[in-house]
């Protein structure tokens, strides 16, 4: 069927019908296409974050970021798990320096001199470095606090022992920068932060144990063990057999992607 306009000008009914499937076609794909560029614009405005840390416990144990929701904690609603992300995507590298009152980190003073071939002084240079200080507007480091309790009774004779390990996806380009996370582990004796250990994700030991006022474990109404875990990269951490190139070899260190697990568990002490 036909229908005639103006002299020798005809337009199929399907024809005349198509044309408003097609008008609702052209305003959902520029509906789409809006919609695409609004995402992401939207995640370019999202800031992201730095190094990501997780801890865990087993079920005899309760972990929390304070010491009152350790406290308040029952059977029913015990967290086993907590993660926390840092605030700085990029770090500059440090590393452990027991002669360093507070922070114990100490961090190279020259950068320029150091080889981004090595990591290490370029010929003819000397490395100079000085301590961090606690309140460095440069992100050396990041601190992740954690409370920790017994969930059952309180465990005498005992101790924690923490291992430390590398969950950056492997698609990451972090995964290499994430071999030179380190973690120092601070616990709390009611008064001070006391240095205990450290842990690397690319060397050292592949656990640390924890030793605690009274050697022992409180149950979590009764009281909470605090555990400070400050994350660096540590820009003196040697590849395996590579005869002195370290794995940091910028200034500065991209955190973001970074994943580091820490699992604490109760250890009896020999008796």
């Amino acid at each position: 069927m036909e229908k005639r306009i103006g002299k020798g000008n005809t337009i199929s009914a399907s024809k005349k019908m198509l044309l408003p499937a097609l008008l609702m076609l052209l305003v959902a794909v520029l509906m789409l296409a809006i919609a695409s560029w609004a995402w992401f614009a939207m995640n370019k405005e999202v800031s992201n974050d730095g190094m990501t840390l997780s801890a865990e416990t087993p079920p005899n144990l309760i972990i929390d970021f304070t010491s009152e929701a350790v406290a308040a904690a029952t059977p029913s609603t015990a967290k086993f798990s907590v993660t926390s992300s840092g605030t700085y995507t990029d770090m500059k590298a440090c590393t452990h320096d027991d002669a360093v009152a507070n922070t114990k980190l100490m961090y190279v003073t020259n950068p320029q001199d150091v080889s981004m071939t090595t990591g290490v002084a370029k010929d003819g240079k000397t490395l100079t470095s000085s301590a961090v200080d606690e309140a460095a507007d440069s992100p050396y480091y990041v601190d992740f606090v954690v409370y920790i309790a017994s969930m059952t009774k309180e465990m005498t004779n005992s101790r924690l022992k923490v291992t430390l390990s590398d969950t950056t996806p492997s698609e990451s380009s972090a995964v290499d920068i994430a071999k030179a996370a380190t973690v120092d582990f601070y616990v709390n004796d009611t008064v001070n932060d006391t240095y205990v250990g450290k842990l690397a994700v690319a060397g050292g030991d592949s656990f640390l144990t924890l030793t605690l006022a009274d050697n022992k474990i409180p149950l979590n109404t009764e009281g909470q063990i605090k555990v400070t875990m400050r994350c660096y990269f540590d820009g003196a951490l040697e590849v395996a057999g590579s005869s002195g190139i370290t794995y940091v070899r910028t200034e500065t260190c991209n955190a973001n992607s970074v994943n580091l697990k820490v699992v604490f568990e109760a250890e009896e002490l020999n008796p």
